[in-house]
């Protein structure tokens, strides 16, 4: 028995599986006919939900809006991300214009 254990753990180091990698991703039904998917190392659960059209909207711990997943008829999804944030703006840069619409000069 320690021959087998020892050769299991001399092959994950020769694949280069770190600790890390040997813990497995989970991905268990949430009981709204999709999934949570639990990622080592991950706070939080990424939700997979039915969205009615056939596909699936994705939420991702920490991501605002979901991903769209859509049949596109050839048997596959197309995938659409949610939108980034919009930029910030600068006060201190000449082209930004204050709450009252007036450049500053």
């Amino acid at each position: 028995m320690k021959f087998i254990a020892l050769s299991t753990a001399a092959l994950l180091v020769a694949l280069g599986a770190t600790a890390a990698q040997a813990q497995a991703t989970r991905m268990l039904p949430n009981g709204s006919g999709g999934y949570n998917i639990y990622e080592p190392g991950q706070a939080g659960a990424t939700k997979v939900l039915p969205n009615g059209s056939g596909g699936y909207y994705i939420y991702e711990p920490g991501q605002a809006g979901a991903t769209r997943m859509l049949p596109n008829g050839s048997g596959g999804y197309n995938v659409y991300e949610p939108p980034t944030a919009p930029p910030s703006y600068d006060e201190s840069s000449p082209s930004y214009e204050g709450d009252e619409g007036e450049s500053e000069e």
